[in-house]
């Protein structure tokens, strides 16, 4: 996505009570330094190498990543004597190999943005700095902004920022012309906060900012550092490590919107209602339930065998049912004697009787093994069902019920394809068992 330039070679001094024996950005957070934790977020958020400006006890940092971390290349910016953030900055950037935007941080703090939306910002804007804003938590603390509806910077504050006031996050998007046309590395001390912006800004750069409602931490502030765990890992509702939390919060609203699309296609429900009488029927007039899928679609197959053989809801007889990927010695024989492709439908022929239903399972609609197996119920009359995603793929044209499921990703359609199959089975115990 983008290469990240890291602040890391300040003196730390407001910290040293606290951690004396290493630079601020290697201060300990649950047992690993915090600039690791702030580049695996970073990492997660598409970041695909990073400079690292350092200077004051720079050993600890690059005996610590070397010259990759986690697979992420690194580069160095050695600064010799303190210049400041801005001469750090203007150094760290002779070592980036193209003229593309790349992302500013600080390696003494921690700020939950949404790296993407940032840089989409940045390009809609042709912005030459965006800035990651948030409302100030705590009176003269933070540097103050205003910004109009677009989210165009019109004033820096001449103090700081007030609670409830737009504030600088210290996370930047930069275009590196924005920087190099006005300024050069020169060796001596300059602010990038009080020198470099407001230059550029008097000059009429495009500075734009994107308010966030992530969560701040300095750990240059000790009180900061002592909640710092918390914070980090909270990262916008995250009480645990690794982004847990957030990532299951993103993956459920994933689900629930899928699920939402479908509830609203009456195409489909109508579609699986039909599919489900014709299940009734079968059962009513004898027949059997054959089920098929491939990896976490055989369990599925598999899942729902069991369910109409036992039961979903309701004590009840057994229904006929069995799912196609369970006995390995037919699976293996068919797979080495016509291929993989056939191991569904040389059951089909050889188990399968007109008055049966085949049921598939495939969330591209495109697993050859099905569409070969649906192709054979056509061949012998045999009423079949998919269970699909994305568009219905081939399976869509071959097989008498298709149902397809709206997720984006693999997991979305088949969490869809299970709440089908309950709701099939369901409907089978309430028809055929009503009342016994």
């Amino acid at each position: 996505m983008a290469n990240a330039v890291i602040l890391a070679g300040g003196l730390g001094t407001r910290l040293r009570q606290v951690v004396s024996d290493v630079p601020k950005p290697m201060a300990p957070i649950d047992g690993k330094p915090f600039l690791a934790h702030q580049m695996d977020n970073w990492m997660r958020s598409g970041i695909d190498r990073f400079v690292i400006s350092v200077g004051y006890l720079r050993g600890a940092i690059e005996e610590y990543f070397g010259d990759s971390y986690r697979g992420v290349p690194i580069r160095y910016a050695i600064e010799e004597a303190p210049i400041g953030t801005g001469g750090g900055l203007l150094l760290a950037m002779e070592q980036l190999d193209d003229d593309e935007p790349f992302f500013l941080l600080n390696g003494d703090t921690y700020f939950d943005v949404d790296a993407r939306e940032m840089m989409a910002l940045h390009n809609a804007k042709a912005a030459g700095i965006t800035f990651a804003l948030f409302r100030a938590t705590e009176p003269e603390r933070f540097g103050g902004v205003n910004a109009d509806a677009e989210g165009r910077i019109t004033q820096f504050l001449s103090g700081k920022a007030l609670i409830g006031q737009l504030a600088n996050g210290g996370v930047y998007v930069i275009d590196p012309k924005t920087i190099t046309k006005k300024f050069r590395p020169e060796g001596r001390r300059i602010s990038f906060e009080d020198d470099i912006l407001p230059e550029l800004f008097a000059s009429g750069a495009r500075f734009f900012g994107l308010e966030s409602k992530g969560r701040f931490v300095d750990i240059g502030v000790p009180k900061d550092y002592a909640i710092a765990r918390s914070i980090m890992f909270q990262q916008s509702g995250d009480s645990g490590m690794y982004g847990a939390e957030k990532l299951l919060k993103k993956n459920l609203e994933a689900s629930i919107a899928a699920k939402q699309k479908m509830l609203a296609s009456r195409e489909q429900m109508e579609v699986f209602a039909r599919a489900a009488a014709a299940v009734v029927d079968c059962y009513k007039a004898g027949g059997r339930l054959y089920i098929a899928g491939n990896g976490g679609s055989a369990a599925d197959a598999q899942h729902l065998a069991a369910e109409f053989v036992s039961k979903l809801a309701r004590d009840r007889a057994p229904l006929a049912a069995e799912a196609l990927t369970v006995d390995s010695s037919i699976l293996t024989a068919i797979g080495n004697d016509y291929g993989f492709d056939k191991v569904f439908e040389r059951q089909i022929e050889g188990k399968m009787r007109v008055g049966d239903i085949f049921l598939g399972f495939t969330t591209s609609g495109q697993s050859v093994n099905i569409l070969k197996g649906l192709e054979a119920c056509k061949r012998l009359g045999i009423t079949s069902i998919v269970f699909c995603g994305n568009d219905g793929g081939m399976a869509k044209e071959k097989a008498d019920y298709c149902i397809i499921a709206p997720g984006e990703t693999t997991g979305a359609i088949q969490e869809i394809h299970i709440v089908l199959a309950h709701s099939l089975c369901g409907c089978v115990e309430n028809v055929i068992f009503e009342g016994r």
